[in-house]
């Protein structure tokens, strides 16, 4: 028999906190645990009895003091939908011995969730639980869920990106925020997805303060962000931090967010804060919550928590927006590139199994606490590198996008043409083409330019000759070194030359054709 509703109504209070930090009531239809879930207990309330009611949500609630959000979730779910396939009837061995056949292979993880909550509660002591249900689940063998098979597999739309992939896309979200359609905060939080491969929730528990920077005793500056740790069991909000190195031009993108985030807090705060206090505004906020506060006292009670933070799923949708802005596609698909964290993840993983580093190194960079889930990447080293010639990269060129410029007929049909201080000349001093740029840039001139968006190439430049010094270069550096990794650097630059290449030949031939007729 389900519980009354009246029942409820009258229940007493009965507050607890969870791991975050948030207060929730037993007899609500909603706890909310932290800032990115809430679990909906009236949904589950409603298709038990009172007695397995109580005994299931007392051993969800020590699940909710103990453990994170997302754990305490996905048994809830897990739970859900086997009451939901049982429609009224109560959990027993035999339900779960019908419910299992109608899952597939890569889902009968399902009931392994399952066991973690019967077992607790069992262990527990709660009332509500059918007498052979234990006994019945820890003897039950059941498949495992299949990992990492998007890594193995070299999945094109959910496995690790490819070098081309990879660079295309910080090159292309750069080049989306010069031009206006992305914001500073989609960058920052791109590209620290990008070179860190953390999960959503850890990035978006940064903070302020967690970027810094040190000098070495050659003088040598270096780069930091103090990663919070994520999926640690039973760790709190922010308790624990992994320092990441990151590059200059990364540090200087996040601290123009951390600037964004000052000026705006302080539009729209009617009173101030100190510096030392600023450190502990979210480096991706809830502007909604921000908005909220209205007081100092009010921020230091509330900083305590997560509340003020980003919720970890606009990390997808701001990859998906990214993702529609820039409109880059896979050199392997033809399609837009699918842009998520964790495909992040997975590069960074197979970048480093790459490069030779081993599971302690792999397991530190992907934030595990041991090295049992890094096997994927050092068992299967994939090989994303591949060897390029002239003829592949002609294939490759049309896909890749790595040409963002515009080629222009002469030297005088270029932005800022007239000016002798922005042609861009190849290693032995011919002209290439204009920089249509007025702002100060410190790339080596040319090979970087072909990727970028101020580049105008002359119709006439000697742009085959660059790129057969360029396919020469990559040969000698995978034969000197025989790391197809460090000659891949040179690929996307390859590609985009020899767009440059076959653009112009086009455009001559069919102008060389209007001249015979």
């Amino acid at each position: 028999m389900n519980t009354p509703l009246s029942e409820l109504s009258s229940a007493p209070s009965e507050f607890f906190t969870s791991l975050d930090g948030y207060s929730c009531n037993f007899p609500d239809d909603y706890w909310v645990l932290n800032r990115n879930t809430t679990l909906n207990i009236g949904g589950v309330r409603r298709l038990v009895s009172a007695e397995s009611s109580d005994g299931l949500l007392r051993t969800l609630k020590y699940f909710v003091m103990n453990a994170s959000g997302a754990h305490a979730h996905n048994l809830l779910d897990r739970y859900y939908a086997l009451l939901k396939f049982g429609k009224g009837e109560s959990v027993s061995p035999n339900l779960i011995a019908r419910y299992r056949q109608s899952l597939d292979s890569t889902h009968e993880w399902y009931i392994g969730a399952i066991r973690v909550l019967v077992k607790q509660w069992h262990r527990l002591g709660y009332p509500g639980l059918h007498p052979g249900l234990n006994g019945f689940l820890t003897d039950l063998v059941l498949r495992s869920n299949r990992k990492g098979e998007a890594v193995k597999q070299l999945d094109p739309e959910k496995g690790p990106l490819s070098d081309i992939e990879l660079l295309g896309f910080n090159d292309e979200v750069v080049q989306a925020y010069e031009i206006g359609s992305i914001s500073i905060t989609e960058l920052a939080l791109s590209l620290l997805a990008s070179h860190t491969g953390s999960r959503p929730l850890q990035l978006t528990n940064t903070r302020l303060g967690d970027l810094s920077d040190d000098t070495n005793a050659q003088g040598e500056r270096f780069y930091f962000i103090a990663m919070p740790r994520g999926k640690q069991p039973g760790q709190s909000f922010r308790l624990h931090f992994r320092k990441r190195a990151i590059t200059e031009e990364l540090y200087t993108i996040l601290n123009a967010q951390a600037t964004h985030v000052r000026a705006t807090v302080a539009a729209l705060w009617s009173f101030s804060v100190s510096e030392d206090v600023a450190k502990h505004l979210p480096l991706f906020p809830n502007w909604e919550a921000i908005r909220a506060i209205g007081s100092e006292a009010e921020f230091a009670t509330v900083m305590m928590t997560d509340q003020l933070h980003l919720r970890s799923r606009q990390v997808s949708k701001s990859l998906q927006h990214i993702s529609e802005q820039i409109d880059f596609k896979s050199e392997r698909t033809d399609q837009s590139l699918n842009l998520t964290a964790r495909r992040f993840r997975y590069t960074v993983g197979t970048r480093a199994a790459r490069e030779g580093y081993g599971p302690l190194v792999i397991a530190e960079l992907l934030d595990h606490s041991d090295t049992q889930n890094v096997g994927i990447y050092i068992q299967n080293v994939p090989e994303h590198a591949a060897l390029i010639d002239q003829a592949v990269a002609s294939q490759l060129a049309p896909f890749a996008q790595a040409f963002a410029g515009v080629i222009v007929s002469s030297k005088a049909a270029a932005v800022r043409g007239n000016d002798p201080d922005s042609d861009v000349r190849s290693t032995n001093g011919r002209g290439t083409g204009t920089c249509g740029s007025f702002g100060f840039c410190a790339a080596s001139v040319p090979i970087p330019c072909y990727t970028c968006v101020h580049f105008q190439p002359w119709l006439d430049g000697p742009h085959q000759e660059l790129l057969s010094e360029l396919l020469e270069e990559r040969a000698r550096v995978v034969e000197v070194t025989h790391d197809l990794t460090i000659a891949a650097v040179l690929d996307r630059s390859i590609l985009a030359i020899t767009q440059v290449v076959d653009a112009c030949n086009a455009r001559l031939a069919t102008r060389d054709d209007s001249v015979g007729t």
